[in-house]
């Protein structure tokens, strides 16, 4: 075998290993934080408000960007209500053919927070918090930002 053959086998096996673990991590991490979270909390009252983070099968780091922060938020500062089930967190990827129904109903194009009042005197009120986007680059205005949106939807502002 000639020098350049072994240079060519050798890179395209970095190449190929560079692939696999690229893929698996990607696969890890989407997997690890939507089940994971999702699996946190689950519907405790009926009468709540559902903060729900919706996604689509595929996500770059961004999309899981927001999902951490989102999560983080949620459960750093709503943890009384995250336990008393005022305050529902929810993961839906709206991919599925039991979530489909969510992205006309939001009005979803691309992964979304969006709070959802549930509560009788609200008649299914939502808001998308649509500026998480925006925001995603500097954790403090996105952390605010959500932590206003929240209370403020929940009549607390």
């Amino acid at each position: 075998m000639s020098g350049k053959s072994i240079i060519t086998v050798v890179l395209l096996l970095f190449v190929a290993t560079s692939l696999a673990y690229f893929i698996s991590q990607e696969a890890g991490t989407t997997e690890n934080t939507t089940n994971d979270k999702a699996a946190a909390v689950e519907t405790v009252n009926p009468e709540a408000v559902v903060v729900y983070y919706f996604h689509n099968i595929r996500r770059c780091p961004t999309c899981t960007k927001i999902e951490e922060l989102a999560y983080k938020v949620v459960h750093e500062r709503f943890a009384e209500a995250l336990a008393s089930g005022d305050l529902i967190w929810k993961v839906v990827n709206v991919e599925e053919d039991e979530n489909k129904h969510f992205a006309d109903e939001y009005q979803l194009i691309v992964q979304a927070l969006v709070l959802v009042d549930y509560r009788p005197e609200t008649d299914g009120q939502w808001k998308n918090l649509e500026k998480i986007w925006d925001l995603v680059g500097d954790e403090k205005q996105f952390f605010d930002y959500v932590d206003d949106g929240i209370k403020t939807f929940m009549g607390e502002g």
